[in-house]
């Protein structure tokens, strides 16, 4: 696809920048062989000069607008945002169907609880793993992988082992997670790409996920690796907000939860896999590779942790999230500053591009699709405050994790 290969060649704000740059310097050349050959009486050659700059100076104005089309466009097609279409897939569950409310402006978003908001504190956890067991593609799908990989050929890739959750019971208030492996390359082939059509026919959810009920995890054919959504709020009750980049694989220059990423293996090497690793102690280590916080300034003393719930993603065809907040009590908007680098490394799979952050009493919807955020931007380790309130898009796990924060909270 042509538009893919534009965005491709111009993605990412260095990149393009040195694109329009070596752009200008070319012209430059080509203008001054011009006039050495023409002479600066010549017509054509200025017409030629004069265009040729003003081709690239509109170029540098609609290339961004280009680039936020396309990914939104990339997106769409992997997988659907539309909650009504969804809820007539998944209509004999109304349930499904959730509100959230801030400052009285609401928005509507699908999500199948496992462990519903208050439930958590009821009941302990442990963990079943069989780190032997993988995860393995339908013939279907494994028959689909080009296609279905190509639905991400905009978006930053890497391919790590992941931990898969494969079922959830309770019995007499303990809970167990049953884990296995699977890794990220399934992932991009599953849930990231549930409605990327095939031949331009049907989707993996037409096949698999078409309701009336989402699958149970116990019998879902997708790769259902751990997501990890959680809150970070400083003890005067502001929120780091991320942006995600544009090459993120999914909820391109959106914000996000504090914290959103996957459970890796590599995050469970070495350590005891228990329901209180999965439950508290993996959302503080992930905290300092998502964020920017010095490890050495703040210790798991100086927090509360608050495992919130987790449940079934139906925009990504049944992926398990979990859900958490953490409050820093020694941090707030006006020493904030002191601990936090200027940058830290977040690996190659969805990074952020901005950290807001957020009064969380000021933030509200503006349509059923973006949030208003007033407060203030990291720059570098320089919290700046907004000059105007940002009106962005959100990523609905953020939506999910709020709202579990917030019927908590009220509880």
């Amino acid at each position: 696809m042509i538009f893919n290969k534009v965005f491709h060649f111009f993605r990412g704000k260095t990149r393009k920048r040195n694109r329009v740059l070596s752009l200008l310097l070319c012209i430059v050349i080509v203008a001054c062989i011009l006039l050495l050959i023409y002479g600066l009486k010549s017509d054509a050659v200025w017409e030629t000069i004069v265009g040729s700059f003003l081709a690239v100076f509109c170029t540098s104005i609609f290339l961004p607008i280009l680039s936020n089309f396309l990914a939104n466009l990339e997106d769409s097609e992997k997988v659907s945002c539309d909650t009504k279409t969804l809820l007539s897939t998944y209509k004999y569950d109304p349930s499904y169907l959730k509100t959230l409310t801030l400052n009285g402006e609401k928005t509507t978003f699908l999500y199948h609880p496992l462990i519903a908001p208050n439930e958590a504190s009821h009941l302990s956890f442990k963990v079943a793993d069989k780190n032997e067991n993988n995860f393995e593609l339908t013939d279907l799908i494994a028959n689909s992988a080009s296609q279905l990989f190509s639905a991400h050929l905009n978006s930053e890739k890497a391919f790590e082992d992941m931990v898969r959750l494969d079922d959830y019971q309770v019995n007499e208030g303990v809970a167990t997670f049953y884990t296995s492996r699977t890794n990220y390359f399934n992932h991009l082939l599953t849930n990231r790409a549930a409605d990327y059509q095939i031949d331009n026919s049907f989707s993996l959810r037409d096949i698999y996920e078409h309701g009336p009920l989402i699958s149970p995890l116990s019998k879902s054919k997708f790769s259902n690796h751990i997501g990890l959504n959680a809150l970070v709020i400083t003890a005067d009750g502001y929120l780091f907000v991320p942006r995600r980049s544009i090459t993120a694989t999914i909820s391109k220059n959106k914000v996000t939860s504090s914290i959103a990423c996957g459970l890796q293996a590599g995050d469970i090497s070495g350590i005891n896999f228990d329901g209180d690793f999965l439950t508290r102690d993996v959302i503080f280590t992930k905290m300092f590779k998502r964020l920017p916080l010095k490890k050495e300034l703040i210790k798991l003393a100086d927090v509360d942790i608050h495992f919130l719930g987790c449940g079934q993603n139906i925009y990504e065809a049944g992926k398990p999230q979990f859900y958490y907040a953490i409050r820093l009590k020694n941090v707030n908007v006006n020493n904030v500053k002191n601990y936090v680098n200027k940058s830290n490394d977040q690996g190659k799979i969805d990074i952020d591009r901005k950290l807001y952050l957020i009064k969380m009493d000021d933030i509200k919807f503006m349509r059923e699709e973006k949030i208003v955020l007033p407060g203030y931007l990291f720059k570098q380790n320089e919290l700046r405050p907004l000059k105007h309130p940002v009106k962005v898009r959100f990523e609905r796990s953020f939506i999910v994790n709020y709202w579990y924060y917030q019927e908590t909270k009220n509880h």
